[in-house]
C-alpha cells in the first residue's frame, strides 16, 4: 500500500503503476495508463452522490465529458468503506480508452479515475481489487498538499490558499468561505500543465483560446 501525497488515500496501485510527479496518483506513462486521485470538500458529497446512484443519470452526467459509461456498481473497501464505482470508455486523439471513476467518502470526498487504452485490456477485477485496498486517512493539511504540488506558488492578500486540486493546481480565493457555491468571492487557479508546454511565441494565442473554452463566459 502507498499513501498518496498530500491526499487522505492510501491504496495499492496496478501493476506497472508508478507513483506520479505532477499530478496526484501514479502513471505508466509508456502504457499511458494513469491512477487519478482528486479530493473535494465533504460538501460536495450532496452535489455528487445523485450522479453515481442511477446508471442512467450516471450515463446522461458523464457523456457531457465524453465518457460513455457502461457499468455502475458498489465495491466495499478493505476498511468496510463503501464506493460507488462506474465504468466506461472514453475517446481521445482518435484511441479509445477504458475508464473506470470511483466515489468514496471520509473527512473528504474523493474520487478515483483510472484510465488505459482500450486495447491494454486492463481487467475490471484488477481494478476492483485496488479500490478495494483504498484507506482513508484523515484530511492532509494545506502545507503538506502544497509541497505535494509540482511547483512552488505563495498566496499576496487579499488571496489564501484554500485547497489544492488533484495535487497539480491550488485554488485560492479573497473572503471568509472556503466553499462558495453562489461564486460571491474572487478565485483564483493556479493549475500545472499536464499536457505538451506551450511555447513562450505563443502564450498569449494559448490564454485567449483557453478563455474563449471557458463555459459561460461572453463578450470575451
Amino acid at each position: 500500500a502507498q499513501h498518496v501525497p498530500g491526499t487522505t488515500v492510501t491504496l495499492v496501485p496496478l501493476e506497472g503503476m508508478e507513483p506520479a510527479q505532477d499530478f496526484s496518483g501514479f502513471g505508466n506513462a509508456q502504457a499511458q495508463a494513469s491512477i487519478l486521485v482528486a479530493e473535494l470538500p465533504a460538501e460536495a458529497r450532496a452535489q455528487l452522490v445523485p450522479l453515481f446512484e442511477d446508471l442512467n443519470v450516471a450515463k446522461g452526467a458523464f457523456v457531457t465529458q465524453g465518457v460513455i459509461v457502461e457499468t455502475l456498481d458498489t465495491v466495499t473497501t478493505d476498511a468496510g468503506v463503501e464506493a460507488a464505482l462506474v465504468r466506461g470508455t472514453q475517446s481521445m486523439g482518435g484511441d479509445t480508452y477504458d475508464k473506470w471513476i470511483a466515489l468514496l467518502h471520509g473527512d473528504r470526498t474523493v474520487m478515483i479515475t483510472v484510465q488505459a487504452p482500450e486495447a491494454a485490456g486492463l481487467a475490471a477485477e484488477a481494478v476492483d481489487a485496488m479500490i478495494r485496498s483504498v484507506a482513508l486517512g484523515d484530511a492532509a493539511t494545506v502545507e503538506s498538499k502544497l509541497e505535494a504540488l509540482p511547483f512552488d506558488v505563495s498566496a499576496v492578500e487579499p488571496f489564501r490558499v484554500v485547497d489544492t486540486i488533484a495535487g497539480s493546481g491550488v485554488l485560492m480565493t479573497a473572503g471568509e468561505l472556503d466553499v462558495d457555491p453562489e461564486g460571491s468571492q474572487p478565485m483564483l487557479i493556479v493549475a500545472f500543465q499536464i499536457s505538451e508546454p506551450v511555447s513562450v511565441s505563443m502564450q498569449e494565442q494559448a490564454a485567449e483560446l483557453l478563455l474563449s473554452q471557458t463555459e459561460g463566459l461572453s463578450d470575451i
